[in-house]
């Protein structure tokens, strides 16, 4: 039973011609979270080898808010666009 609600709500969502922005919003969430995830694993790193440790917390947050207001800036360049 489960099965064909599940198979419903994906031929509703291709029907209805949102799976492509379905699709392609679930990319860009992962998109951002695997750029994080690498930016936090590579980051200090990079920065033991300059000799500068104590700014790692600072180069983060920064990526963080780069992230956070590209995010807030591309919702509303889509709604100026559209």
């Amino acid at each position: 039973m489960a099965t064909l609600e599940l198979g419903g709500a994906w031929k509703g969502l291709w029907i209805s011609g949102l799976l492509g922005r379905f699709v392609l919003l679930c990319l860009g969430v992962w998109l951002h979270a695997a750029d994080t995830l690498v930016t936090a694993n590579v980051t200090p790193a990079i920065v033991d080898e300059i000799g500068g440790i104590a700014y790692v917390s600072w180069t983060i947050l920064l990526y963080q808010i780069g992230a956070i207001v590209a995010g807030a800036a591309t919702a509303l360049l889509c709604r100026s666009v559209a």
